[in-house]
């Protein structure tokens, strides 16, 4: 699973001088970096599974949230891991058709997608997450920052900050301004702050909501125990083709690729490996790799961090530690793996999340 690259800002704060900018992207859009990150990281995915992957486009399936960011930045990956070569050539006077192929990328409606999409309609994350943010731990942490966030409230004295929710999304912001494929000035009162030392101070605040917020068993469980499953599902179904002798072939997928969120690839992540992982800059992925050892199956994953030079750093994550805090370790058999996950995963998302639809839209299987 892979987030999204490089995009432009989803909001402004009051005062923004940049409120009535025209972003030629579009407002959440991804950039012409953002696209060149994920063709790259589509690349470097290809050449470390060279071995693996094959030359056949038909042996990946791609799924996206449906947001135009995710969605680009699926079809760009797949540009990148996909090169057009002999038969997949689809014109060949065509200079184009040497250089890409369309490849299909499946999606559902953001208000159900509750396997990738960070904000699907769930009431009951929403009661937590509410809960978590307005909570005494929080509050207290809040508290030991006040030597910024009362600076930071003297120079935007019209501005709404009161939770640890609302400095997040003023780092997003900024980030967006500051970082943007054509960076934009920093305000006035940015400058006066220090821009630097403020960016990194709200950074900060940013990671702590991730901490706060995934770091609960109930938000892991109801936003991340989905994908956890499908990912399992997808393991064992390539078992049953081993051991039925009918894997392989021109049209077997090889590479499930999740197109996603920032807010989906922390709380798998910190779901699985029990650790805190990094904040996920663009393209940061998690990959789970399935190994046949010594006639077993064995799970293995890996963080993949992007650094600033739009390459990779890869990270083992410890698996299998499970609710029972058993010791994890970096790669472990596959149905070991699951029942270490199982308290993560919801039996009915849809009634678990409070909702009243008359057909369910995801169970455990």
């Amino acid at each position: 699973m892979c987030q999204h690259g490089d995009r432009t800002l989803t909001q402004y704060y009051h005062g923004d001088p940049y409120a009535n900018y025209s972003w030629p992207d579009g407002e959440g859009g991804l950039t012409p970096n953002g696209k060149r990150r994920m063709f790259g990281a589509g690349q470097q995915f290809s050449h470390y599974y060279s071995h693996f992957q094959g030359l056949s486009p038909k042996h990946i399936h791609q799924r996206s949230t449906d947001v135009n960011r995710c969605l680009e930045s699926a079809y760009s990956f797949a540009a990148g891991v996909y090169p057009t070569r002999g038969r997949w050539v689809w014109d060949e006077p065509t200079e184009l058709s040497h250089l890409w192929q369309p490849m299909a990328v499946s999606s559902v409606p953001t208000d159900i997608d509750a396997m990738l999409y960070w904000a699907p309609n769930c009431p009951a994350i929403d009661r937590q997450i509410n809960k978590i943010i307005n909570g005494k731990p929080v509050r207290d942490y809040l508290f030991t920052q006040r030597w910024f966030t009362d600076r930071l409230h003297r120079y935007l004295p019209n501005v709404n900050i009161t939770t640890l929710a609302n400095y997040y999304d003023l780092y997003d912001t900024l980030y967006a301004e500051l970082y943007y494929d054509q960076p934009l000035p920093p305000p006035e009162w940015l400058r006066a702050m220090g821009v630097q030392q403020t960016i990194n101070e709200l950074a900060k605040l940013e990671l702590a909501w991730y901490e706060f917020v995934y770091g609960d068993l109930f938000v892991q469980r109801l936003r991340a125990g989905l994908l956890i499953n499908q990912i399992i599902l997808n393991a064992r179904n390539i078992t049953k083709q081993l051991i039925a002798g009918t894997y392989g072939g021109d049209l077997q997928t090889k590479v499930y690729e999740y197109s996603t969120h920032d807010e989906m690839v922390y709380p798998v992540t910190r779901a699985v490996s029990g650790g805190r992982p990094p904040y996920p800059s663009y393209k940061s992925a998690i990959v789970f790799e399935l190994h046949l050892v010594n006639r077993e199956f064995v799970m293995k994953a890996y963080f993949w961090y992007n650094d600033v030079q739009y390459r990779y750093q890869i990270s083992p994550l410890g698996l299998c530690g499970g609710a029972d805090g058993n010791q994890r370790v970096y790669g472990c058999e596959l149905n070991r793996f699951a029942a270490s996950v199982a308290h993560l995963i919801p039996d009915n998302w849809s009634r678990d999340c409070g909702l009243n639809y008359t057909q369910t839209i995801y169970t455990k299987k």
